[in-house]
């Protein structure tokens, strides 16, 4: 017997209308449903027996995704297996880093329109900006769906910091106060200053591929160019009639965009790699297997040491409580800044106070893309996507394991910060962490530096390391290492057509076609 939807006449007009829309959404329910064997209707899953593979490298976060993967397939009806090896995965969990190779072999599809829309449930434009569009973007067109923001801090062994006769030594050499630095070049007098008392300051330089350059990108971005605020460049660029010239300057960080060419002899990479080579004598020796910064500073052999959030998150606790010993502060800038006109390093007083900060982006974060030979392309977007939402990323961010960083503007807000309780820290601390992890982001800056995602970065970046390592472990000067790193830049760059090459290094720093 069909089910009786009469409405009775005695009904006011609004009555009759609210129950006329209970009655529309009733059939809508019910050809939304199925009904089983058993004649209980449940509802229709929209992927049944598609199978989804998912190409992840990083075994601790496949691990994690697979966990959260599960709920999806239950409310979807697809299977979602992870794996290692994306040669015949539908979707690939990666760096940023890595669009340009993906690009170049024509292998990734770009996210729909329907999903970037304000419409979709996933509320693209809550994302951070940097990693839903600027990392993800390549000339004009979006391809990669965020699912992880990033994170550094500083942190130090506050009783070491505390002590009261270490306090007056410094304070009588260098005439200020023993405090978690602001600047790279404090960071530096910190490092020296304890590790001439005896002992080294600062952890091994962690083993993992790309670190060392990461950090090398990370102080040159801040001697590089003076931080700017969106508000200050959108009134140089009124004022500017050619407004063309100041933007891919601010684009041009690793490659000057103007021409193509490496800029690895600009004061500011050389700055950077002096700085490095004054640190090294400061670390522990470099000790077989993986380096684990954390532990060095828990234990007390290391005073201070730059962490990712996953790094920070291998600190050993305590019935789920961190040391009570390990300060945490934000990211530090530099005294000085490049200044493009005269071609050197200047200190800029007049418009910087403290610390010129300039955040480095990409090297943590994690995107997801769908390959062109998805079996079903749909699904592949729909499980990003849920990896990526609102709930699902509160739990992802939450977990030290993956320290993984804020990926929506939401992670930042105050009410926001009990996400950070599970690294183990006090309420004052918990605090800091969160303020350290905003500060990172600097929220507001409009030239932020990213990283290299051309289709040769890997190579490139193997370069600099090596010359890196080089500078910091023989007499080869900071200068001599910046030459022969692009001097080899340059061989490789002649291995490719011209404007092939050069149009790929403006796609990877997010000039558009036909800029």
């Amino acid at each position: 017997m069909q089910p009786n939807f009469a409405i009775p006449a005695k009904l006011s007009f609004w009555e009759r209308l609210a129950g006329g829309l209970a009655m529309l959404l009733a059939v809508l329910a019910l050809g939304c449903q199925e009904k089983t064997t058993s004649g209980v209707m449940t509802p229709k899953l929209p992927y049944p027996g598609v199978q989804l593979k998912v190409a992840c490298a990083d075994a601790t976060v496949a691990t994690e995704l697979s966990h959260r993967a599960r709920t999806w397939s239950q409310r979807s009806g697809a299977t979602v297996t992870f794996q290692a090896d994306s040669r015949d995965a539908d979707c690939v969990v990666t760096s940023p880093r890595t669009l340009g190779a993906w690009i170049a072999k024509k292998e990734v599809l770009p996210v729909p329109d329907s999903i970037r829309s304000s419409e979709h449930s996933f509320k693209w434009f809550g994302l951070i900006s940097m990693y839903s569009e600027r990392l993800g973007e390549w000339n004009g067109q979006v391809y990669a769906i965020p699912l992880a923001g990033e994170g550094y801090v500083l942190a130090y062994h506050e009783e070491k910091f505390a002590d009261k006769v270490t306090a007056d030594a410094f304070a009588q050499k260098f005439g200020r106060a023993l405090a978690p630095p602001a600047t790279w070049e404090d960071f530096a007098d910190i490092a020296e200053f304890f590790a001439d008392r005896g002992s080294p300051s600062l952890p091994p330089l962690a083993n993992e591929p790309g670190r060392l350059a990461t950090e090398w990108s990370m102080i040159a971005a801040c001697y590089d160019r003076l931080a700017q605020s969106t508000n200050a460049l959108a009134a140089q660029l009124r004022e500017n009639k050619d407004r063309h010239t100041p933007t891919v300057r601010m684009l041009s960080f690793h490659h000057d965009l103007e021409t193509g060419e490496p800029r690895l002899t600009q004061r500011s990479f050389v700055q950077a790699a002096a700085l490095l080579k004054r640190l090294h004598r400061c670390r522990a020796p470099q000790a077989a297997g993986s380096v684990d910064p954390a532990n060095s500073l828990a234990r007390g052999t290391a005073v201070m040491a730059v962490l990712s959030l996953r790094e920070l998150g291998q600190l050993p606790k305590t019935n789920a409580t961190a040391p009570a010993n390990i300060g945490l502060a934000p990211m530090m800038g530099t005294k000085s800044c490049y200044d493009p006109k005269a071609a050197e390093l200047k200190l800029p007083t007049e418009k910087v106070s403290g610390a010129n900060y300039i955040p480095y982006f990409g090297s943590q974060s994690l995107v997801g893309l769908v390959r062109s030979t998805a079996t079903n392309a749909d699904a592949a977007f729909a499980l990003l996507t849920d990896l990526a939402s609102q709930d699902r990323s509160i739990e992802l961010i939450s977990d030290p394991k993956l320290g993984f960083g804020p990926l929506r503007l939401e992670h930042l807000d105050q009410s926001r910060e009990p996400i950070w309780q599970r690294y183990g820290f006090d309420a004052v601390r918990n605090r800091k962490l969160a303020e350290a992890i905003r500060s990172f982001l600097a929220i507001g800056l409009a030239n932020p530096v990213y990283v290299l995602r051309t289709s040769d970065q890997a190579v490139l970046m193997d370069a600099v390391e090596k010359e890196l390592q080089a500078a910091m472990t023989s007499t080869t000067t900071p200068e001599d290492a910046m030459t022969k790193a692009q001097a080899e830049w340059k061989r490789l760059d002649a291995t490719r057509p011209v404007d092939e090459r050069k149009a790929e290094r403006r796609r990877s720093s997010g000039v558009g076609a036909g800029e």
